[in-house]
């Protein structure tokens, strides 16, 4: 079979856009809508893919070559874990938050991996979401515009601290995006 490079790279691109705040919100308004599995795995991945846009924005300029070896697979800033320990070293990240998103995901690859049908009432599932501490930390849900409001099942707590993440740290990039008018400034990273 032959492949048609012009396909696969576009694939590839396509993957590897950036979103916007207005992106993040439309992809929760889809993901609100799936089943438990995909949505805890698409929402968790999103979040692992704004970290490492959070990574490579404190780099110097990658090339594609460059940044696939820092960032695919087995490479050093490869996995989900990899990217949070690095944030936190950089300060880019506190300790709260990278204890939420080791919780978040060990979740997501409970969802990816378990051979069993999983949901987040699982007892399992809906007990580590309540270990998760951004909703305690960023209380008012009067802000929490675009996010599932109240965070009080397990699914809600989960997809919403992802968006609200997402967010911030869309935010720490951007910083013009954080001002006075935007209902969800300063979601804290600590």
């Amino acid at each position: 079979m032959s492949r048609d490079p012009t396909f696969i790279s576009a694939l590839k691109q396509l993957s590897r856009e950036r979103q916007s705040i207005g992106d993040v919100f439309t992809k929760f308004d889809y993901i609100k809508k799936t089943e438990d599995r995909p949505a805890a795995i698409i929402a968790a991945t999103d979040l692992e893919d704004g970290l490492r846009d959070l990574l490579a924005a404190q780099m110097v300029a990658l090339n594609k070559t460059e940044t696939d070896e820092m960032f695919t697979g087995e490479r050093l800033l490869g996995s989900f874990s990899a990217k949070t320990q690095m944030a936190y070293a950089l300060g880019l990240i506190g300790k709260n938050t990278r204890r939420d998103l080791d919780i978040i995901r060990l979740i997501r690859n409970a969802f990816a991996h378990s051979r069993k049908v999983i949901f987040f009432d699982t007892p399992e599932i809906s007990d580590a979401c309540a270990q998760i501490t951004l909703p305690e930390r960023f209380p008012d849900p009067s802000r929490w515009e675009g996010v599932d409001q109240p965070m009080n099942t397990p699914r809600r707590r989960f997809l919403g601290t992802i968006s609200l993440y997402t967010i911030a740290i869309i935010e720490a990039q951007f910083p013009h995006f954080a001002d006075q008018e935007n209902p969800l400034s300063g979601i804290p990273l600590d």
